[in-house]
């Protein structure tokens, strides 16, 4: 007896040969955005921490040299002086708000960076008058005192 040829079945409208599976069935796509979904709540948990920075004391908000900190400054070493940025930049810790920084630097040697600049951090001589500089360099030492420094 002569075989008889397959009769075929047109596929459904829906099907797609690249997405069916050995059994020639679709996949369950509710797993997959369930779980892709999960992840994508993960990652953004974990990334809340990497995005938030220490809180400025407000007492420190109306010293005169706030206004430019916030302005220039900010940007590369935070909010709260503890320098994330800037620290990758420098290659070394850079943290404005360690006492071990007020120990070791003077207002007259922070005018003298923040004015002609140091290592890959620009000056601003050409941008702030005098008494901003000096106004921001007493702002900074005033970042790493004890009772307004952030916890």
């Amino acid at each position: 007896m002569p075989e008889r040829p397959a009769s075929r079945v047109a596929p459904p409208a829906c099907y797609n040969p690249r997405s069916a599976n050995a059994s020639g069935r679709l996949p369950d796509v509710t797993n997959w955005t369930r779980g892709l979904a999960a992840m994508l709540v993960l990652a953004a948990v974990a990334a809340l921490p990497l995005g938030c920075s220490k809180k400025i004391d407000p007492r420190l908000t109306g010293l005169p040299g706030y206004p430019v900190y916030r302005k220039y400054c900010k940007r590369c070493h935070g909010a709260d002086g503890a320098g994330g940025k800037a620290s990758r930049v420098a290659g070394r810790a850079v943290d404005l708000a360690a006492p071990g920084f007020r120990d070791t630097t003077t207002v007259e040697s922070l005018e003298r960076v923040i004015g002609r600049g140091k290592g890959k951090m620009k000056g601003y001589d050409e941008k702030l008058s005098p008494s901003q500089i000096e106004a921001t360099a007493r702002f900074v030492r005033a970042l790493s005192l004890p009772d307004v420094r952030p916890k």
